[in-house]
Parts: C-alpha cells; sequence; structure tokens
C-alpha cells in the first residue's frame, strides 16, 4: 500500500468523510486529497499531526501511524530494498 491508500484508509475507517477530517484537523481538503492519491508526499510534521490526532480513534500510540506512513514512502522503501539486496549477497 501506497502512503496515501493507508492516509486514505485511516480517514474512512475513523472519520465521517474527509470533509470532516479536514475541518477537524486543520489541513485543506485539496492538501489531504494530494496526499491521498499520492500527488504529493505528506510532510514529517503533517504525519505527526494526524498522528496525535488518529490516536484518540485508534487507541494506537502515535508512533504506530507515523510507522506505517513513512515505512511507504517511495525513498524509505528503496533504501530497504537496497539494504536487503546488500545483506543478501553477504
Amino acid at each position: 500500500m501506497s502512503m496515501g491508500s493507508i492516509l486514505g484508509q485511516y480517514i474512512h475507517d475513523h472519520c465521517r468523510s474527509r470533509r470532516a477530517f479536514c475541518a477537524d484537523i486543520g489541513f485543506r481538503e485539496s492538501t489531504v486529497s494530494n496526499w491521498c492519491n499520492d500527488r504529493v508526499s505528506v510532510p514529517l510534521p503533517k504525519i505527526a499531526i494526524m498522528a496525535e490526532y488518529f490516536e484518540e480513534y485508534t487507541n494506537e500510540p502515535p508512533s504506530v501511524f507515523v510507522f506505517r506512513l513513512v515505512m511507504a514512502e517511495p525513498t524509505t522503501l528503496k533504501i530497504i530494498q537496497s539494504y536487503q539486496k546488500k545483506q543478501r549477497k553477504k
């Protein structure tokens, strides 16, 4: 799953709508739409804000949300894949 699809799933599972989520958290709908559709990556400070927001609904520590989103970020995936290839060669 991509970062945007994970965020979209959280919004779908824990909010009335994307519009309600945006109103609650104070983000523009167009910005959240861009994140959910993977047009742009979510900035880390915004991930932290959302992690605290979703903690109330999921009872998960904010670090779980952060981990899920960051691990889905394309650059993170490339780094992990590169590391795994090097480990296999050893």
